[in-house]
């Protein structure tokens, strides 16, 4: 038995697709009987919970449906104390589609490598039309990171996060953190939660850090020829809020959990130039500007939180619906 935890906060654009998507992928892996779907509405006010009603009626009956408060990680908590098993335990959200062959390679490589704890697959886009140059090279930066995995390595020495084992030279240099769009744990005992009352509201940046402390090298497993197809950013304003969010995050943990400062230390990134230079003329430009982007957005950041409460960068309105979906 596996166990699939969606956590949906008014998804009624997406979750029919996802779940669809979802039910095919496991269908072609012989995995739809013994694999369960808990959809753990969490705070929704749209349709989100007639269309996942819908869809169990229909075509899902090894389908569950439970409630939570807002928040992803209430979603994830009530999920688990859903589940009975020792298994692994895959989360995904509702805005991605995930192909079969990330499904199997994280399945995979918890049979393969005792070590892994949480293993993750890696955003990719799903590539819209672009009607001008404009839209274009907007595209093109804001989501450098999910069009070339290899465009960014860790500041310090991570190789000990990531195993003796490890041969892989871009691995070893790899971020020592994973991607909550889409990931599975050993089983339900490895996920741990914030402290109550804490402001941390991040499924990845909290667990990465525990999981690390507690299992050691080797226990995060990003694997970044694994996609998981998600829409891209189209508005700097996006990009903006969406890593003021995962800084917000991180200076929440620094205060709530002094223990985790070694880790702390290793996230921060930098373009790695070995991979730069590969690149032609027209993505070297899209690099450059992306570093530009990213010095702005870091000292951004440090400004406004000086003068303005950062917590409604949590806000969970304006959902952005998947347009387009890629079909393996």
């Amino acid at each position: 038995m596996i166990s699939i935890g969606i956590a949906a906060y008014n998804e009624e654009n997406n979750i029919g697709k996802c779940l669809s998507y979802l039910k095919s992928q496991l269908k072609e892996l012989n995995l739809l009987k013994s694999s369960e779907i808990i959809v753990c509405l969490n705070g929704c006010n749209d349709k989100t919970g007639k269309i996942v009603k819908r869809f169990k009626k229909d075509s899902l009956n090894k389908l569950r449906i439970i409630h939570a408060r807002k928040g992803k990680l209430n979603a994830h908590k009530k999920i688990l104390e859903k589940i009975n098993h020792k298994n692994p335990v895959l989360f995904c959200d509702a805005d991605v589609l995930v192909p079969k062959e990330t499904i199997l390679a994280i399945i995979r490589t918890f049979d393969e490598d005792k070590n892994a704890k949480v293993v993750s697959g890696y955003p990719s886009t799903i590539e819209p039309y672009k009607t001008n140059w404009y839209q274009k090279i907007i595209y093109y930066v804001l989501n450098l990171k999910r069009i070339h995995p290899k465009i960014e390595v860790a500041k310090a020495d991570v190789s000990k996060y990531h195993g003796l084992k490890e041969k892989d030279s871009f691995i070893k240099r790899s971020r020592i953190y994973f991607h909550g769009r889409f990931f599975g744990i050993k089983n339900k005992d490895v996920y741990k939660f914030p402290k109550k009352g804490s402001k941390i509201r991040g499924d990845d940046t909290f667990l990465t850090r525990v999981a690390l402390l507690k299992f050691g090298p080797g226990s995060i497993k990003v694997l970044f020829s694994s996609p998981v197809y998600c829409m891209p950013l189209h508005s700097i304003k996006d990009y903006l809020k969406s890593e003021y969010r995962i800084r917000k995050d991180i200076d929440m943990i620094k205060q709530e959990y002094p223990e985790f400062d070694e880790i702390n230390k290793n996230t921060k990134m930098t373009l790695n130039w070995e991979y730069y230079k590969t690149l032609d003329i027209e993505n070297k430009v899209y690099a450059l500007l992306f570093l530009i982007l990213k010095s702005y957005e870091k000292y951004s950041y440090i400004l406004l939180r000086r003068f303005i409460n950062l917590d409604s960068i949590w806000s969970y309105d304006n959902k952005e619906a998947i347009r387009r979906f890629s079909k393996k």
